[in-house]
């Protein structure tokens, strides 16, 4: 059941970056291998056999910038406090996302930036940091 949600989650993902895939691997598998169904008056049914995967594995490479592109989608557990989180790493600033729902469209999720310290000697991306930097802010995204 997850195929229409995983592709539109992809699909939304790699126009957003204006990106296609140049080269693909994908996974899949039932980690939860049975389902209770909860009714509007709140009784659960009785657990079915899952059929189809709870749990995809997405990793490519993007055209033309070359960069990886790592999706994984699953089926949250009540112990998980997010069920959308995407993470973009940049050398001057990252960008996290984080949602209750995969269906951003219906279901905006907050928006956090980290930036990397700014003025003086400029550092590699993998020195430590300063007091201060990369520290994540939430930031206002217009609807």
């Amino acid at each position: 059941m997850l195929s229409i949600p995983v592709t539109h989650t992809l699909d939304a993902v790699l126009h957003a970056l204006a990106s296609e895939f140049s080269s693909l691997s994908a996974t899949s598998t039932i980690t939860h291998p049975t389902i209770a169904f909860n009714s509007p008056k709140g009784s659960k049914s009785a657990p079915e056999p899952r059929s189809g995967a709870d749990n995809v594995a997405i990793t490519g490479i993007l055209t033309p910038s070359g960069a990886p592109l790592s999706l994984h989608y699953l089926v949250a557990t009540a112990a998980t406090p997010s069920t959308f989180q995407w993470t973009i790493c940049g050398e001057k600033a990252s960008l996290r996302m984080e949602g209750a729902s995969f269906a951003v469209q219906m279901m905006p999720p907050k928006v956090f930036m980290a930036e990397a310290p700014r003025g003086g000697e400029q550092k590699g991306i993998y020195d430590s940091r300063e007091e201060g930097s990369g520290k994540w802010k939430e930031i206002e995204v217009p609807v």
